[in-house]
């Protein structure tokens, strides 16, 4: 799937967000990735857990599960340039649906030179996973509602 966006500056808690959960990204995505991440404002919504392919999660002392975010594999195409990295989505996140964070292990923004509002396209790598949200958010709608048949 594809979805248009464009280059946002959010509420810059990129870095230390990032920070937070460095060694823990490093061994989930296999790279260093940059202290930082790229936000970006996609046409609709849109709940990346159905193309997740990871998680940064946890297990309490008393067995629960306690997920903080999903990752989703992603190409990033600027024009005609592409870069793979990773889209990142919080669970309890201060973020609408709207807007998803981009990890990568460079500073994208200085690669191709992305000024706010510059438009992107984001292809989520991942395969749609059935069962639970996923996908396009339809306003107004529940999940539950926008699959339910018409009696």
């Amino acid at each position: 799937m594809i979805v248009s966006g464009k280059v946002t500056t959010g509420v810059l808690r990129g870095k230390p967000l990032i920070e937070q959960i460095y060694f823990r990204l490093v061994g989930i995505l296999g790279f260093t990735p940059f202290k930082g991440t790229m936000d970006v404002q996609m046409d609709k919504e849109l709940n990346i857990e159905g193309y997740s392919t990871k998680s940064v999660e946890h297990k309490f002392i008393d067995g629960t599960l306690h997920r903080d975010c999903w990752l989703a594999p992603v190409i990033l195409h600027v024009g005609a340039e592409r870069y793979d990295c990773w889209a990142m989505q919080q669970v309890d996140g201060i973020y609408p649906k709207n807007i998803i964070e981009i990890i990568a292990k460079d500073k994208i923004r200085e690669i191709f030179n992305l000024k706010d509002g510059d438009a992107v396209k984001i292809q989520f790598t991942g395969n749609e996973k059935k069962g639970g949200p996923r996908g396009i958010i339809h306003k107004g709608k529940t999940p539950l509602a926008i699959f339910k048949k018409k009696k």
